[in-house]
């Protein structure tokens, strides 16, 4: 288990959670854009606070959570909260809220700062990412300021608190990495309403609509047997063949992931993203997950 730690600049402080934050937590979930944007329970109790608490301050005994209150540095104030999801082999994933309060005065921007910045001075991710509701202007404009570029519109990527589907945008921030550098790889998935398919064909069945016929094979029994909602895989940017093959069985071009993928030195790679997504009949819907920046 890794000790909690504390950041701070000067003007915003990241520390653990403390089960006396409770109250403050119930407050600031009371707010409108809060519960708008990220799938917290309605109505939001004071237990539900007390549980949120409780579990963010498990996090610091997992490998793969680090979830931070921040506060006012000179008065202790609770200004909202933070967290990073991962590593996941190279990545990682951020999340942040405010409470209504605190807004305006530049806090959940230097709150990214930190957690980034100590991020890359003690691990080897090298992507570091988040995503946002795409009418959460606000919580983008962090992110660039921040220096995270926008890298485009995700379908599907998240449900709300109904199971729906829902789209994102995702904003990235790359490690620079000096010449030789490289970091460990892995591979991940499912989760939640999402699955991702890779294939590769021996040389001389290629030509022969082989991995077409597969791939509309898999999917098609993924949609049939389970409730994945978001099916996608990607390609490197050079691999135009497998790209036609994701194109003929229905998958659309989402986009280029930069440094999503390692190569065999453990270099990062940008990738092409094609997506598939479920038809969803008017009042389908599948579980939730409570895996939004609340987390």
């Amino acid at each position: 288990m890794e000790r909690e730690i504390t950041l701070t600049d000067g003007a915003v402080t990241l520390r653990a959670w403390r089960p006396d934050d409770a109250p403050a937590v119930l407050a600031a979930c009371q707010d409108p854009l809060i519960a708008r944007f990220i799938p917290i329970p309605q109505p939001y109790t004071e237990a539900d606070a007390q549980t949120f608490v409780e579990i963010r301050r498990r996090d610091w005994e997992t490998e793969d959570e680090r979830s931070f209150a921040i506060v006012d540095a000179a008065t202790g104030e609770l200004l909202g909260s933070i967290a990073r999801h991962g590593p996941f082999g190279h990545r990682a994933t951020f999340g942040y809220w405010l409470a209504p309060q605190a807004r305006g005065r530049g806090a959940a921007t230097r709150a990214l700062r930190l957690i980034t910045d100590w991020t890359i001075a003690t691990t080897e991710i090298i992507r570091l990412d988040l995503y946002t509701d795409v009418e959460n202007d606000a919580s983008g404009r962090v992110a660039t300021r921040a220096g995270f570029v926008r890298e485009g519109v995700r379908r599907a990527w998240d449900l709300d608190r109904e199971g729906r589907p829902i789209d994102v945008i995702f904003y990235v921030l790359l490690r620079d990495l000096v010449d030789g550098d490289q970091a460990s790889s892995a591979r991940h998935g499912p989760f939640g309403h999402r699955a991702t398919f890779g294939y590769w064909l021996v040389p001389q069945t290629r030509g022969r609509g082989a991995a077409t016929r597969a791939l509309r094979l898999i999917t098609d029994w993924t949609v049939a047997t389970t409730e994945v909602i978001r099916l996608d895989l990607f390609t490197d940017i050079e691999n135009d063949a497998s790209g036609r093959v994701a194109e003929r069985v229905g998958f659309e071009r989402e986009g280029v992931r930069r440094a999503w993928d390692l190569d065999r030195e453990g270099r990062p790679v940008d990738v092409i993203f094609y997506v598939l997504v479920r038809d969803l009949a008017d009042g389908d819907q599948v579980g939730s997950v409570f895996n939004g920046a609340n987390r």
